[in-house]
């Protein structure tokens, strides 16, 4: 019994459809055993119960707090990866599924019991695929909360060490308690480094040469620092005969005297620290310790004053990075001088509290005293006078003298008024028992002031950078930008600096008010991975990307444009004009490529830019027709090149030499040397006068004219003896001399003659006058002026055209004297 062809046909379809299935589970099974994303749930759910157990904690340390938080950011990682696949073998697995089609309703045919087999273990390896993906997600889910908590201790934890409650500092009790405290820790100080003095010196555990290595490792530290100093600043330091040193000078200049003022001292203090931290050193036991912290205060204090004076330049004020008058910056060299040794007593009474128990009655006395003098310093520092520039000196004395004007702006202002409030509050909060808090702030506004300064000091470093580089020749010469793009790429550039450093400081200064690196890291990662609006993901990174893709992609374009047109192609046997517009083409290319390129790195979908195209076509057909039309005609310019750069042109009242055809318009260059940008659709639809579009042949016409009487022929053979021998006028098509008309006052003739360079036409029809006339008056031939005849009637006999007048005249248009003859008696 034959078989129906329609059995054939759909056990031969589902043949096909089981290999094409068979295939694609392979390379899906194949991939997810490849990637073995199963999570690992039970480690998952231990490291998040750590991390909720922790964050109830009432006072989490730092350390765990940051412990927690990589174990979060490596889970987060991890069940980001394992969803990503999931998602990705998810979406495979259900194309299979469709693919396969249907399960058959019960009653009709059934399927193979293969493909039956097959269809479950697709459907269930879905359904383990979906469990995973839930898993995932509800860790992230975990994750992002418990980041959270996390946060929130942390911030818990800081106000509650920030605005812990100490003793009144000015209450007599407490005063006289921390001076009786103060006064037996010296006493047991004293009598730490007498029993270290008895024992090593007087015990005789010192004669072992150890002073010798001390000394020597001494006068090392002192020989090595005084050399390097010296070269340091020979090469590198202050010229006190450069009167004005660029930004940047001055500041390589600033940073190398601060490195060598302190590099004495610094590797003196570095030495003497390693002496004392070896294995059995001389000082052991506590001594050791007071000794190690005292040199590195030291140490500070040092480099504070170097770099304060560095940036400052007391007695350079030509070198000074800040504009402030020269007395201002001794005072504020002064004032900071007095904070940094505040500041190192203060940092030597937090050491050593560290190793001595401290009762609250010294602490809350001594965070006083160090509070009140470091935020007094401050407001200090915070009044506007020490921050004025005094007018420069002018020839006549005025008769009233100007204010003086400060050298900051508003953004200045406002940092010294939240200086100055900030002392203030500082200074309160310490005397009302928050000292904790009060030196929170004073040594967060210091940090912050450093940050600060620094981010303007590298602000005038990358502005002279960027200046040196947009003058530099390598952009003028291999670019080929020109100098007016230089300059707004100048300016650009340097705006752009101002947000991205106010950006980079903010993030570097967050972290020094408590915000942790962690949280800031994941905002600035969020931020620039892009936000949704709508259905609308702004990624600030890939616009980032995308511009810089786009300016590198045209620099290239202008960089093989350069090289081109320099090297390669005056090697070849093409033509200038040719050349320059090949070049042009690859511009047109080059515009286009890195359009498509930033649209690519963007990740914008052509097939929408297509639909709003379309829809905005008419407006677009409306509003930038003028463009689009002169963008075109370039195009036409340069595929049908009835002009090329350097042909004389003539376009209307316009005329001159083509130097650019661009992408609006084409640049002509007049005799004048002016430049006249035509628009490339008026050259298209305007009558052109080419000069040299084929070639550079072209005939001169010099008109002149002769006396009547002056012999014809001889003043032809004058002339064509004159074009002759012009070394400019070609011999073929030799020149002819036309007999043009008798004029009213001369004979006129036209020399006409041919030259290989038309551009010199003007100059070729100058030389031919000056010898045409040299020649003229040799042969005694006239040019002559033009006349005019004149014949004057007699005193005697009236003219015709007086006596035409008077039978033309009426009685009263007669004069008074002639009246008596008409109509009776003349007047008595």
């Amino acid at each position: 019994m034959p078989i129906p062809l329609q059995t054939l046909r759909r056990w031969l379809r589902l043949f096909l459809l089981t290999v094409l299935v068979m295939v694609t589970a392979e390379s899906v099974s194949a991939q997810t055993a490849g990637e073995g994303a199963w999570p690992d749930v039970a480690h998952w759910d231990e490291v998040l119960t750590r991390a909720e157990t922790y964050v109830r904690v009432r006072s989490p340390s730092e350390f765990g707090l940051s412990f927690h938080r990589k174990q979060l950011d490596q889970l987060r990682e991890e069940a980001s990866r394992i969803r990503n696949s999931a998602q990705q073998r998810l979406v495979k697995l259900e194309q299979v599924i469709v693919v396969l089609g249907a399960a058959p309703e019960q009653g009709s045919a059934g399927e193979p019991d293969e493909t039956a087999a097959r269809r479950q273990a697709y459907e269930n390896d879905l359904a383990a695929e979906r469990v995973t993906l839930a898993g995932a997600e509800l860790a992230l889910a975990r994750v992002e909360a418990l980041e959270s908590d996390l946060a929130a201790a942390a911030r818990r934890s800081l106000l509650d060490g920030v605005l812990q409650r100490l003793p009144i500092p000015v209450s007599p009790e407490v005063v006289w308690a921390a001076i009786q405290e103060s006064v037996a820790s010296i006493q047991a100080l004293m009598t730490s480094f007498q029993v270290w003095y008895g024992d090593t010196v007087e015990g005789g555990k010192g004669r072992d040469g150890l002073w010798w290595r001390f000394l020597i490792i001494f006068a090392t530290a002192v020989a090595l620092g005084w050399f390097a100093r010296k070269a340091v600043l020979q090469r590198f330091g202050r010229d006190p005969s450069v009167d004005e040193p660029s930004y940047a000078r001055a500041v390589v200049a600033a940073v190398t005297d601060a490195v060598a003022r302190g590099l004495i001292p610094g590797l003196i203090i570095a030495g003497l620290l390693a002496f004392f931290s070896r294995p059995g050193a001389l000082v052991i036991g506590p001594p050791e310790r007071m000794i190690e912290v005292l040199l590195a205060v030291i140490l500070v204090f040092v480099l504070v004053v170097a770099v304060t004076r560095a940036v400052l330049a007391p007695e350079l004020p030509q070198w000074r990075t800040i504009e402030i008058a020269p007395h201002n910056a001794h005072r504020i060299t002064r004032v900071i001088v007095f904070m940094a040794a505040v500041y190192a007593v203060d940092f030597w009474f937090r050491l050593t509290a560290e190793d001595f128990t401290v009762s609250r009655d010294l602490m809350t006395v001594g965070l006083a005293m160090m509070v009140v003098l470091q935020a007094g310093a401050m407001f200090v520092l915070s009044h506007r006078t020490l921050w004025v520039t005094p007018e420069p000196a002018e020839t006549e004395t005025p008769e009233e003298p100007e204010p003086e004007k400060t050298s900051d702006g508003r953004f200045w202002r406002y940092v010294r008024g939240i200086i100055g409030l900030g002392a203030v509050f500082s200074i309160l909060a310490a005397l009302a028992g928050y000292g904790f808090l009060g030196r929170f702030l004073v040594d967060r506004i210091v940090a912050t002031l450093i940050i600060i300064a620094l981010v303007f000091l590298a602000r005038g470093m990358l502005r002279e950078v960027v200046g040196a580089l947009t003058r530099s020749q390598l952009l003028r010469s291999r670019l080929g930008v020109q100098i007016e793009s230089l300059r707004k790429i100048r300016f650009w550039v340097r705006g752009a600096l101002d947000p991205i450093l106010v950006v980079v400081g903010g993030l570097i200064v967050l972290p020094v008010w408590g915000v942790p690196r962690e949280e800031i890291s994941r905002w600035s990662l969020a931020v620039l991975q892009g936000f949704t609006v709508g259905n609308v993901t702004i990624a600030p990174l890939d616009i980032i990307l995308a511009v810089a893709v786009f300016v590198a992609t045209m620099a290239a374009t202008r960089f093989v444009q350069r090289r081109l047109l320099e090297r390669v192609l005056p090697e070849t046997n093409i033509s200038v004009s040719v050349q320059h517009s090949l070049t042009a083409g690859i511009g047109y290319f080059g515009a286009i490529l890195a359009a498509a390129l930033a649209i690519a790195v963007v990740g914008v979908d052509l097939t929408n830019i297509a639909l709003v195209a379309g829809a905005l076509s008419v407006g677009i057909g409306f509003g930038l027709q003028n463009v689009v039309n002169n963008f075109v005609s370039g195009v036409i310019l340069l595929a049908e090149r009835p002009i090329k750069v350097g042909d004389w042109v003539v376009v209307g009242d316009k005329e001159g030499f083509v130097k650019r055809i661009n992408f609006r318009g084409t640049e002509l260059e007049t005799f004048h040397r002016a430049s006249v940008i035509i628009p490339n659709a008026e050259i298209l639809s305007t009558p052109l006068t080419n000069w040299t579009h084929k070639d550079r042949y072209g005939r001169i016409d010099i008109a002149i004219g002769v006396a009547y009487g002056s012999d014809t022929a001889r003043v032809r053979d004058l002339l064509l003896e004159v074009a002759q021998s012009h070394n400019q006028v070609l011999v073929e098509p030799a020149p002819f001399v036309i007999f043009t008309n008798f004029g009213a006052s001369s004979l006129d003739f036209e020399l006409r003659c041919f030259t290989g360079d038309v551009i010199y036409r003007a100059r070729i029809a100058s030389d031919l006058r000056f010898e045409i006339d040299r020649r003229f008056r040799e042969e005694a031939i006239e040019i002559p002026f033009p006349q005019r005849v004149l014949h004057m009637a007699s005193a005697t006999e009236p003219s015709i055209e007086a006596l035409a007048d008077q039978t033309t005249m009426g009685p009263m248009d007669r004069p008074w004297h002639d009246r008596s003859g008409v109509g009776g008696e003349g007047d008595e």
